[in-house]
C-alpha cells in the first residue's frame, strides 16, 4: 500500500471532489486555461498530434501532478491519496484537433462545451486540447495554435494552474506545487484508528472557529469590520440552469484600464469590477429586469501571503464585493466599489476571518461528506424561499483575477500573444467573469448559460460600453490627472 509518491489531499481539496460526486447535474469544478500562439512567427510549427505528444511527453514531469491520480480511502475514512498513474502517458490526455476555417461564435463555444464536461478522478486530473490552423476569428492572429489546459480543483486553484501550464509551455521559472501531506497511502484499518484523534482535532476547531466569530462580531459592533450584505436581489443569472453553457470575451487595453487606476486612486481589479457592474447593469436593463437593490460579486482572493497556514493545494478565501449597479455615475461607481472591496480585503485578512475558517482544514472525510450532504438539502430548502422572497445569499456573480505572467511562453516556437479561460458556472450562479492577462493583453471572459444568455454578444457590448462610458467620465472630471499617468 506504501507509494514513495503518495501525498493524502488536504480537506479543502478533498471539498471539491466531493462537491462534484454529490451533485453529478452540476457543472464540474475544472479550471479551464487557454493559450493562444501565434504560427507566423515559426517556421515549423506544431500542426500535428505527433509533434503535439512529444512536446507533451517531455515536459510532463515538470508538474509531479500530470503523472498522478486519485485513490479513495474504503468508506471515506480518511482523505483520498494522490498516487503515482502508471498511465499518465499524453496519447490518454491530449486531445487534437486541426479547426481550419471557423467563425468567432463556433470558436469560443468549443470552450463553452468543455466548461460542462466531466472528468473521470479514475486517472490523472488533467487533460489537454491542442487546436491548430484556427482561422477566421478576428479575436486571434490567422492560423492560431489554441492550447486549452483542464486541471481539476481538487489538485490546485487557479495560480497553481497557471504554473502548470507556464512549466509546459517552457518558462524555467515555473513552480507547479506538490500538493498534499507527503506519507503512505493508508487503508480502511489504518484509516479508522487515526479518526478518534481527527475528531477530536476537529472539536477544537469547532471551539476555535466559535470564540473567533464571537470576536468577529465584536468587531463588526465597534465598526472596526464591516461584513457584506447578507442578501442580493435575485436575478436571472441566479436561476437554475436549463440549456447548454455559452462563453464570451471582451479585450481591453491593459495600458488604459491601469491608467484609469492610477488616475483615481484605485486598483486594477477594482476597474474590472465596476467594468463588470456597469455590464451587468446594462443588461438588466435593457432586458427591462433592473434590480430594486445593488448586485454583489464572489471574488475569490489568493491567502497564501496572509500568515495563514494553509496546506491545501487550494489556497484561498472569498470577498463579497457590493458591486453598486445602483449608482448610475460610473466615477462615483469606481469609488464606491474600490471603498467596498477594501473593506472585504480588510474583513478576510483579520485574525478572526481567518479562524473562522479552520474547520474546513480540520474536518475528516466522512464528516466532511455528511456535512456537505446536510447542507446541500438544506441550502436546495433556503434556495426555494429566498426564491419566493426574491433575495439570493451574499453575492450574485463570481468574478475571478488570475494573471497569466510574462509573455514569454512557447508551443514548439510559436510564442504566446494572449490567453483566456472558461469560468466554472455552478448551481444558482449562472453568470462567472474570468478576468486574464498575459504580457500587455488583457481580457475579460464570462460564462452563463443560453436560457439566461441568448446571445453573449449583447452582454459583451454591454460591457464594452462600460468600459467607455468610464473612460469619457474619467477624461471629463479627472483631466490633468489622467493625463500625467
Amino acid at each position: 500500500m506504501n507509494s514513495p509518491d503518495s501525498t493524502q489531499l488536504a480537506s479543502r481539496d478533498t471539498w471539491f471532489l466531493l462537491s462534484d460526486e454529490l451533485d453529478r447535474d452540476d457543472a464540474p469544478s475544472v479550471h479551464t486555461g487557454v493559450y493562444v500562439f501565434d504560427t507566423s512567427c515559426d517556421q515549423n510549427p506544431i500542426r500535428t498530434r505527433a509533434d503535439a505528444m512529444d512536446w507533451m511527453r517531455q515536459r510532463m514531469d515538470r508538474a509531479a501532478i500530470l503523472r498522478q491520480r486519485i485513490r479513495r480511502v474504503p468508506g471515506d475514512l480518511g482523505h483520498p491519496y494522490w498516487v503515482h498513474a502508471s498511465d499518465a502517458e499524453p496519447e490518454k490526455y491530449l486531445r487534437f484537433r486541426a479547426i481550419g476555417e471557423i467563425t468567432r461564435e463556433d470558436f469560443y463555444d468549443i470552450f463553452a462545451t468543455m466548461t460542462e464536461q466531466p472528468f473521470s478522478l479514475d486517472r490523472a486530473p488533467w487533460e489537454v486540447h491542442v487546436l491548430t490552423d484556427v482561422c477566421g476569428v478576428e479575436d486571434l492572429p490567422d492560423r492560431a495554435t489554441v492550447v486549452a489546459l483542464r486541471v481539476h480543483h481538487a489538485a490546485t486553484d487557479g495560480l497553481g494552474s497557471v504554473q502548470i501550464a507556464r512549466a509546459l509551455f517552457d518558462d524555467p521559472d515555473a513552480s507547479p506545487a506538490v500538493t498534499g501531506r507527503p506519507g503512505p497511502v493508508r487503508g480502511a484499518a489504518g484509516s479508522l484508528l487515526r479518526l478518534p484523534g481527527q475528531f477530536g482535532g476537529l472539536a477544537r476547531s469547532l471551539r476555535q472557529s466559535a470564540a473567533a466569530r464571537k470576536a468577529l462580531a465584536s468587531l463588526v459592533e465597534s465598526g472596526e469590520v464591516i461584513r457584506p450584505k447578507a442578501q442580493r436581489p435575485h436575478t436571472r443569472f441566479n436561476d437554475e440552469q436549463s440549456g447548454q453553457h455559452v462563453l464570451g470575451r471582451v479585450k481591453l487595453s491593459l495600458a488604459e484600464v491601469r491608467a484609469i487606476a492610477r488616475a483615481t486612486g484605485t486598483s486594477i481589479n477594482d476597474v474590472i469590477l465596476t467594468i463588470i457592474s456597469g455590464g451587468i447593469a446594462t443588461f438588466l436593463s435593457e432586458a427591462g429586469e433592473t434590480p430594486n437593490d445593488s448586485l454583489a460579486a464572489q471574488v475569490p482572493r489568493a491567502i497564501r501571503d496572509g500568515g495563514a497556514e494553509v496546506t491545501a493545494a487550494n489556497k484561498l478565501t472569498t470577498m463579497f464585493v457590493d458591486l453598486h449597479t445602483d449608482e448610475h455615475d460610473p466615477l462615483a461607481r469606481l469609488k464606491q466599489i474600490h471603498e467596498s472591496a477594501n473593506f472585504e480585503k480588510h474583513r478576510v485578512q483579520q485574525p478572526e476571518s481567518i479562524a473562522m475558517e479552520v474547520t474546513l482544514d480540520h474536518a475528516p472525510a466522512i464528516y466532511l461528506k455528511s456535512a456537505m450532504r446536510l447542507a446541500a438539502r438544506g441550502n436546495a430548502k433556503r434556495e426555494r424561499k429566498k426564491k419566493v422572497a426574491g433575495q439570493v445569499p451574499l453575492a450574485n456573480t463570481l468574478v475571478s483575477n488570475v494573471p497569466r505572467g510574462r509573455a514569454d511562453l512557447k508551443f514548439g516556437d510559436s510564442p504566446v500573444v494572449d490567453s483566456f479561460c472558461a469560468p466554472m458556472i455552478h448551481r444558482g450562479n449562472s453568470l462567472a467573469h474570468g478576468v486574464t492577462s498575459i504580457g500587455d493583453v488583457l481580457s475579460v471572459q464570462f460564462t452563463s448559460d443560453d436560457a439566461m444568455m441568448p446571445d453573449p454578444l449583447v452582454y459583451e457590448r454591454a460591457l464594452g460600453f462600460a468600459f467607455g462610458e468610464l473612460k469619457i467620465a474619467v477624461s471629463r472630471k479627472l483631466p490633468e490627472r489622467s493625463a500625467a499617468h
